[in-house]
């Protein structure tokens, strides 16, 4: 056989192929995402522009929050948004987040995510305690020792707060309304931070057979439902309520976490 003829009939060299590059935000271009913004609320464009440099330049360039926010309230008509100082905005901004905030967590519909788990928190190197005699204590967490004694000078709330003991509060930054408290009965209250009122109270829906699961890397998240009890609920009867040892307060949720079996994740909506 012809050695000519065999290499003619060789199959051709395969063709290498090019790896599809992903694609981004940034191929959308500004015209799309302004529209995609346009169908956000005000908080929710605040959020989107502080997820990256390129978002916050379109936020800002097309002045997007001024133009929603005055939407939203009917104040002043559209052509007049570039009289008004970045300043002004920004503080009217935070005082609607922070309503927004306060309604949410009083008000709106929860859902909870959960999954096994435990973590600790305090402020390192030092842990705040306060103590049946009035005094707060600041522990150095490093030498065990008592670092300071702050004697309280005037009570702030005429009334209590839950009838068991408090094991973590927290509130939102700049969030001079509301405060969330969580202990050993296990349930999430809200509070009144001038008053002390118990503006609502929340806990886990006992549906263990309704309950969606979906995997996150190696752990098994639960969605549950939360429900608000009234002031004629009995908590002792009510099941399913492990204690609230640690909780941390963000933007319409709340993070906690019980002993050493739980993380649950709150997220609270507006109606």
């Amino acid at each position: 056989m012809d050695p000519k003829a065999s290499t003619s009939l060789s199959p051709p060299p395969a063709k290498s192929r090019r790896r599809a590059v992903p694609t981004t935000f940034d191929a959308l271009g500004n015209d799309v995402l302004c529209m995609i913004f346009a169908f956000l609320d005000v908080v929710q464009l605040i959020r989107c522009a502080t997820v990256c440099k390129s978002w916050n330049i379109v936020i800002n360039k097309l002045k997007l929050v001024q133009i929603q926010y005055h939407k939203q309230t009917d104040s002043v008509s559209l052509s007049d948004v570039s009289s008004f100082s970045e300043k002004s905005i920004n503080i009217e901004m935070e005082r609607l987040a922070m309503e927004q905030q306060r309604l949410s967590l009083q008000e709106g519909p929860v859902d909870i995510f959960q999954w096994k788990g435990h973590s600790v928190g305090y402020e390192d190197p030092q842990a705040v305690v306060g103590c049946v005699d009035g005094k707060v204590r600041v522990f150095d967490m490093y030498s065990r020792k008592i670092s300071q004694i702050i004697k309280t000078l005037r009570r702030l709330w005429d009334t209590r707060v839950s009838p068991n003991v408090l094991y973590s509060m927290h509130h939102l930054r700049n969030d001079k309304s509301t405060l969330v408290v969580g202990g050993i009965d296990g349930v999430l209250r809200i509070i009144d931070q001038n008053s002390g009122e118990v503006l609502s109270r929340c806990i886990m829906q006992d549906n263990r057979n309704v309950s969606n699961h979906s995997t996150d890397k190696n752990r098994v998240v639960e969605k549950k439902k939360a429900i608000r009890l009234s002031e004629d609920d009995r908590i002792d009867l009510m099941p399913n309520r492990p204690p609230i040892t640690c909780l941390a307060v963000g933007m319409q949720k709340v993070v906690t976490t019980h002993s050493d079996k739980h993380i649950r994740v709150w997220k609270f909506s507006c109606k």
